[in-house]
């Protein structure tokens, strides 16, 4: 069993996480649904929003290489916590943020050639990322 709030495993017969202090809830659909739940971090999503933010403005080249390697580590952790080798067929925010992080690797650059489109483009990833960060989290 893990720990709602920190993620640690422990004890099933525990009444307090000994990590975070946090009161167990003792219902059996609980102590089912979290036994293999991963933890999904939500600040490199904040993260990379920020970034994408950053880098609408003109800046030197670098940084704006310097903003894909953030990005494109971001989108590839939550790539990874949303693959799940039993599914035959991924779930969708897998495929997501899979375009997402070749999109702006910064190993092979994609070069959309205007600088008007890679604003539209962050545009847009920043208002998907907001308006689906509650179900990119969970």
């Amino acid at each position: 069993m893990y720990c709602e709030k920190c993620g640690k495993k422990m004890d099933i017969d525990s009444v307090f996480c000994a990590s975070c202090g946090e009161q167990l809830h003792r219902d059996k659909k609980t102590l089912t649904h979290n036994k293999h739940k991963p933890i999904v971090l939500s600040w490199p999503l904040y993260v990379a929003m920020v970034v994408l933010f950053i880098t609408l403005f003109p800046w030197d080249y670098a940084f704006y290489m310097l903003g894909k390697v953030v990005i494109c580590a971001v989108f590839v952790y939550y790539c990874i916590k949303n693959y799940d080798k039993k599914l035959f067929r991924q779930r969708e925010y897998f495929w997501y943020f899979l375009v997402l992080a070749v999109l702006y690797n910064p190993l092979i650059p994609v070069h959309l050639f205007y600088r008007m489109l890679w604003i539209i483009v962050d545009l847009v990833v920043i208002v998907f990322l907001w308006v689906n960060r509650s179900k990119i989290i969970k």
